[in-house]
């Protein structure tokens, strides 16, 4: 991040655009993460921008959120996509789900950490919902488990799978260990 007011003479408009853009994206997860007050102020400081450049890229802090959501959605859709790309056998396409989340908040754990709050925790549940369920039908199917994937157990597998990321984003356990758990936990969940 440049100091605020410096022009980034090396860098085209639209790749100063990016990186202002990103930088406010970054500042915002932080501020989530913190539990600070949210408002535009915070952001700025954070940031090392203006009020000005927050609404050239946003309209309020509404967009800004939404802007964290589909960063961090992006960001863990291309990690577990890249995780099942090797990923044959059904139980290595559960562990690549639970891998690519973890990859994804060992990168960025603002951002993941951001995503995995109550303000977005419906999306995020929902992408959780939908990568686990892709998995846990591929492992019921090859006879990994013999359990059936009802909602209720989705719920349940999704609720404990947001909670160890949550672990992981706030380094209070490594990835290899928590991966671990979230697939015993998932294994065991619909034996």
């Amino acid at each position: 991040m440049a100091p605020r007011g410096l022009y980034q003479r090396g860098l085209s408009q639209a790749e100063r655009w990016a990186l202002h853009r990103s930088e406010l994206i970054r500042a915002t997860a932080e501020v989530l993460n913190e539990r600070t007050a949210l408002n535009v102020q915070n952001i700025v400081r954070r940031a090392g921008k203006g009020r000005n450049t927050f609404y050239a890229h946003f309209a309020s802090l509404e967009q800004a959120t939404r802007a964290v959501e589909s960063s961090a959605a992006m960001m863990v859709a291309g990690r577990v996509e890249g995780a099942l790309r090797h990923s044959v056998a059904p139980r290595e396409r559960l562990r690549g789900v639970i891998s690519g989340w973890l990859a994804a908040a060992s990168e960025s754990p603002d951002l993941i950490g951001a995503f995995l709050s109550s303000a977005s925790s419906s999306r995020c549940a929902a992408l959780a919902r939908q990568q686990l369920r892709g998995a846990l039908e591929d492992a019921r199917s090859a006879g990994v488990f013999s359990g059936v994937v009802d909602e209720a157990r989705l719920l349940a597998a999704v609720g404990s799978f947001q909670a160890l990321v949550r672990i992981h984003v706030e380094r209070r356990a490594a990835a290899d260990a928590v991966e671990r758990v979230a697939l015993e936990v998932l294994l065991r969940l619909f034996r």
